[in-house]
Parts: structure tokens; sequence; C-alpha cells
């Protein structure tokens, strides 16, 4: 399963944003910057110093750099996003 996922990722236009941290503790850098080279339309945050609460520790870095990305697709070569009904307005 998690080949075929793998497979999945290297060839699906859908963009993805892969969020990191030094030293990291899942994704390090090193492993985010081979996802950048091996997935189609992958794009990475480097959050600088932390190991793991990586969004809950940087919110504003987090929601600006996933806005810019996705929401206005400034990054990627891809038709826009289409959110399902309610989600986009869904008060924080």
């Amino acid at each position: 399963m998690i080949a075929k996922y793998s497979e999945w990722l290297k060839k699906s236009p859908i963009p993805k944003l892969l969020i990191h941290a030094t030293p990291g503790l899942f994704v390090t850098p090193e492993n985010a910057a081979w996802a950048a080279s091996n997935f189609k339309n992958m794009d990475t945050l480097d959050l600088g110093p932390g190991i793991f609460m990586l969004m809950e520790d940087n919110p504003h870095e987090t929601y600006d750099s996933f806005c810019r990305r996705f929401i206005n697709n400034e990054l990627f070569d891809t038709p826009k996003i289409h959110l399902p009904v309610g989600l986009a307005t869904r008060a924080p």
C-alpha cells in the first residue's frame, strides 16, 4: 500500500505542501528535499527550528504559506481548487 501511494504521489497533479523543520522528527530537511525532487507538484515549507508540533508552533507562517500556495495557486500549474461547500467559510 505504501509503494502504491508513493507511486501516486510521483504522478499526481494535485498540489502538495510538505511542512518541515530542523532537526524535525518525522520529516527532516533531507527528507523534504527528496520529496520535493521526487513527487510531482510538491512544494516544501521550512519553518526553521522545530521538532514535532510545527503547525501549532508556527500557525501564522503555516496559514500564510497554505493560502499563498493552495488558495491562490501561485506556485502550481493546476486548475483552481474547488473546496467542498461550507469548508471555505467555516469559522476558525
